[in-house]
């Protein structure tokens, strides 16, 4: 679980990678403000060579009214992405006929 308006990954709940009263306390708070939070299924992510070294890519889409609007992307050198990940440029290109 993380907070709605979570890019960061500061708010990331998982009983897989925190303590088990801040894990408890975190559900607590999701069951009390619903709305507040959303769930996310746990994937395992793959590493991407990068010049600093193995990092683990993030790809997030911001929506406005249930349409998207934009995209970000981070690096993290931990599976879960945290705050401490570093913001990166997400280039798209069209495909040529």
């Amino acid at each position: 679980m993380k907070t709605a308006f979570c890019n960061t990954g500061d708010s990331v709940s998982s009983p897989l990678t925190m303590r088990r009263r801040d894990w408890f306390r975190s559900a607590a708070e999701a069951k009390l403000f619903p709305n507040q939070w959303v769930a996310q299924r746990r994937f395992e992510s793959l590493t991407i060579d990068t010049p600093l070294g193995s990092a683990y890519p993030c790809i997030g889409v911001y929506t406005i009214g249930g349409r998207a609007c934009g995209i970000y992307g981070r690096l993290s050198r931990t599976p879960v992405v945290t705050y401490a990940a570093a913001d990166v440029a997400v280039l798209v290109e069209e495909e040529s006929e």
